[in-house]
């Protein structure tokens, strides 16, 4: 049976962005600043000081560390953008696209965040061959697919976060919703008791979607 809609997560779901973290806290503290002033203004330059929005740049970022006078060595944004040129899709990220394209109408790719970082991201793969549509989300997710479903019968969301995957399943019972299992957010028992299956890889996510398509 062909799939109506796949809704695929992009950041640690298709994206290494734990890798692309390290990387950026490496750079950071290299030019001078503390732990602790790191993770204070990384919270605050992801997620702005009222925690719900995700608006991330390395301009904003390295503009709020001087705004709070937390001085850095040298010029680190030459070196923080070649970061997002690099291509850190995981390594079996194109065969489960391949997959999703040959087995479902549709394929979106749903993320948060700021837009121009976003496209960065995403322009640093190969993503946008396989998917047909790539939606930076300005509501939350459960609203974005709310407003695509329309009378698909046969859909899959996969993404890495937990809250919000329990939230799609809340408002569409009917969806097949999967956990892409975050390096360390989340823990088994949250996993456990969410009710949603979850899956380390891909591959792995792959293997157990393909009850749902044809080869």
């Amino acid at each position: 049976m062909m799939i109506d809609q796949i809704y695929l997560d992009f950041d640690n779901t298709l994206y290494d962005t734990v890798s692309l973290s390290q990387d950026i806290t490496t750079i950071f503290l290299q030019a001078g600043l503390t732990k602790e002033q790191f993770d204070e203004t990384m919270t605050e330059a992801t997620k702005g000081k009222s925690g719900t929005f995700y608006n991330y740049s390395f301009e904003h970022h390295v503009a709020l560390c001087q705004e709070k006078g937390y001085v850095l060595s040298h010029d680190i944004l030459p070196d923080l953008s070649k970061l997002t040129e690099q291509d850190l899709s995981f390594d079996d990220t194109y065969t489960f696209l391949d997959w999703a394209r040959r087995n479902s109408k549709m394929v979106y790719v749903l993320t948060a965040g700021n837009p121009d970082f976003q496209m960065k991201k995403i322009a640093s793969t190969r993503i946008a061959e396989f998917v047909d549509d790539i939606i930076i989300c300005h509501h939350k997710k459960p609203e974005e697919v709310g407003l695509r479903k329309a009378d698909a019968k046969h859909i899959v969301f996969v993404n890495d976060k937990v809250s919000e995957n329990i939230a799609v399943k809340e408002k569409f019972s009917d969806i097949t919703v999967i956990t892409k299992r975050h390096p360390f957010r989340e823990t088994e028992e949250e996993l456990k008791s969410s009710g949603i299956p979850y899956f380390d890889t891909l591959t792995e996510i792959l293997n157990y979607t393909k009850q749902y398509g044809q080869e």
